[in-house]
């Protein structure tokens, strides 16, 4: 019983040319491959190919473990003198210094588009902290300056105490043992809403009023238990910290021993080793 016969693939067939056997015989076609280097091309039978790399081929085929690389940076340029062999150990460091160069102190074009990218965001930040800030002391309310801005009232108070603004206030406190909300308001501004001790940001978490001279130690008997100096913005953390490690709390100014006055016991912060005063301010 007959058949129709087989039909053999017309499609071509291309192998590499290995490194150790003779390249074939005649001139090879030359063409530029996806990534920019040139391949060089025989045809050695019908619909058979033979290709390498033209650089490679140009400094003898060296073993695989060997990379050949363009000393100017042009894949198209393959003369000898612009070639050099290497191990690709080798290779690699010398393109990843070469891109540290071109990028520094970025190690890549993606961290250094990453790092611009941050950057443009802090500094529109800035400028809308100051323009809040600007706007709130030229007597609009935070109301109309989140209507104005597209913002929520509550992101316009958080940023004007980041821009070191004072809300003003209807009167009033927290209670007969805590500070008013202006003192607060005031501390909060010193800090820029971060973390003293660590820097965080606390706009978007609460922070902690920390006494550093404790209540307990005179409570609101003493006129300066909820002044400024005495008190200090902290995230959780931080608050924690001081209270679990006392004694070294102390040596750095955090906590403050009766009887001395907290104004003039400096802190390690963020910004140094400061001194904190009655209305809100660093000094060395």
């Amino acid at each position: 019983m007959g058949g129709s016969p087989v039909k053999r693939s017309s499609m071509p067939t291309i192998r590499q040319l290995r490194w150790d056997e003779e390249p074939p015989d005649g001139e090879p076609r030359r063409y530029r491959n996806g990534a920019g280097y040139i391949r060089l091309r025989w045809k050695v039978g019908t619909s058979r190919y033979v290709e390498t790399l033209e650089h490679r081929f140009v400094m003898g085929m060296p073993h695989p473990r060997f990379d050949v690389h363009h000393i100017d940076g042009d894949k198209t340029n393959n003369d000898p003198e612009n070639l050099s062999v290497m191990t690709r150990e080798e290779h690699a460091s010398l393109h990843g210094a070469e891109q540290e160069r071109e990028y520094f102190p970025y190690r890549s074009k993606q961290a250094k588009e990453k790092a611009e990218r941050a950057r443009e965001r802090r500094v529109e930040r800035d400028r809308r902290r100051r323009l809040i800030r600007s706007m709130y002391e030229d007597g609009a309310t935070t109301i109309a300056i989140a209507d104005e801005l597209g913002l929520h009232h509550s992101t316009v108070s958080r940023e004007l105490r980041s821009a070191g603004g004072i809300a003003r206030t209807r009167g009033g406190g927290r209670g007969n043992t805590g500070p008013t909300r202006s003192t607060r308001q005031v501390v909060q501004a010193r800090a820029r809403m971060r973390c003293e001790r660590c820097g965080r940001d606390l706009r978007w978490e609460p922070g902690q009023i920390h006494h550093r001279r404790p209540r307990k130690m005179g409570g609101t008997s003493r006129a300066d238990a909820n002044s400024p100096a005495n008190l200090l913005l902290l995230c959780r953390s931080c608050h924690e910290w001081v209270e679990s490690n006392r004694e070294d709390a102390y040596e750095q100014g955090l906590l403050v021993r009766e009887p001395l006055d907290p104004s003039m016991v400096p802190a390690v912060l963020i910004g140094g080793t400061l001194l904190l005063t009655a209305d809100g301010r660093y000094t060395s």
